[in-house]
């Protein structure tokens, strides 16, 4: 039998870091219809964004899941999509100089918090 939290520990977990057994074990999670899965798919979606390495390629991956996330009537989430709509430019310049630091963190901490 598994922990009350648990289920809300895996969500915070880095899919990098599950092992097959862990992966298993979220697959009914993940798969499910919960608000939490749809916002988990959106989230992972979005940090996929910074992985690109052309900007051209990074906008159009940007506009289909803006929309996803746009569509997803999880008010968060989209506040979330707009607030990096608002900021894409930024995210784009980042693709091509991929300057990542303790100034880039405090710099993302200071946009969520906007």
């Amino acid at each position: 039998m598994t922990a009350w939290w648990e289920p809300t520990y895996q969500w915070l977990r880095h899919p990098a870091t599950f092992t097959s057994k862990a992966w298993r074990e979220f697959r009914h999670l993940r798969d499910s219809t919960l608000k939490t899965a749809r916002a988990w798919a959106l989230k992972e979606m979005a940090m996929t964004l910074f992985t690109f390495r052309y900007a051209g390629a990074a906008r159009r991956f940007f506009k289909r899941g803006y929309a996803w996330a746009s569509r997803s009537r999880l008010q968060p989430v989209v506040e979330a999509a707009r607030m990096l709509k608002r900021r894409l430019d930024n995210i784009l310049t980042f693709t091509k100089h991929r300057l990542f630091g303790v100034h880039l963190v405090c710099g993302l901490f200071v946009l969520v918090r906007l």
